[in-house]
């Protein structure tokens, strides 16, 4: 959906947040090099672009990239424990629930344990229930 807004200009705001960034941005425009690398979405975007096919070589990684093994090695950690954590969680709540639809906590929260109907695409012909569970708002 496209919105048209009228936005006053912010001179301030242009000085103290936009120039510095553009003018960084210019420095590295200038010296024909790369940002420095963040964890954007935009970044993996321009890796995926710049570099989309491999040359089948080996590099040796600087130093530094022990601790970006380590900090990746124990986000993926984090990750699988935070999964293994909500699963359980979630289990909870449904083995509670059981047959009923809805649970009330004791703070006043609810979840929904719903059915809903879906085609089971290898099969087309049947036609699946499953139960979704979902927090609601107070």
């Amino acid at each position: 959906r496209f919105v048209w807004q009228r936005v006053e200009r912010n001179q301030r705001f242009i000085e103290a947040m936009l120039l510095p960034v553009l003018d960084d941005f210019w420095a590295h425009v200038q010296r024909r090099e790369p940002p420095p690398v963040d964890g954007t979405e935009a970044t993996s975007a321009a890796l995926k672009r710049l570099y989309g096919k491999d040359s089948g070589e080996t590099v040796d990684l600087p130093d530094v990239a022990l601790e970006w093994d380590e900090d990746l090695q124990g986000a993926k950690a984090a990750i699988k424990a935070a999964k293994a954590m909500k699963k359980e969680a979630e289990n909870h709540i449904k083995a509670a629930i059981g047959s009923a639809t809805f649970g009330v906590l004791p703070n006043g929260s609810r979840y929904s344990w719903k059915a809903s109907k879906r085609n089971d695409p290898p099969r087309e012909a049947k036609t699946i229930s499953i139960r979704t569970l979902r927090r609601l708002e107070k």
